[in-house]
């Protein structure tokens, strides 16, 4: 899967924010949230990991869950990548990863 880090230049990394974005677990892209990640970047120092999955049809219910949930065991496992990162916060405007990545235990 493709992601995209958009990070601080040049500021200490403040929060990391792992983004899922939305189009109905059928079409879009980790670059739809560029515009929102600009700002918790520039304006709030934000670390932000923009995270592709997989799409149905061709992908059926549950892979995008279980993308999402990897994706964030991905990013909470790379201390390395984020040393400064003081949480991890993550959305989607497709409600039902979030909720399925919030039940797991990180």
């Amino acid at each position: 899967m493709r992601s995209l880090v958009y990070h601080p230049e040049g500021k200490e990394a403040g929060p990391l924010y792992v983004y899922f974005h939305g189009g109905g677990w059928s079409f879009g892209m980790p670059e739809y949230g560029e515009g929102m990640a600009e700002v918790l970047v520039k304006e709030l120092g934000f670390t932000v990991v923009s995270v592709g999955y997989r799409y149905g049809p061709e992908h059926v219910f549950p892979t995008a869950a279980h993308d999402a949930i990897d994706a964030v065991k991905w990013v909470s496992t790379c201390t390395g990548l984020f040393p400064n990162s003081k949480r991890l916060i993550y959305t989607s405007s497709v409600w039902r990863k979030c909720s399925v990545v919030g039940r797991q235990p990180f």
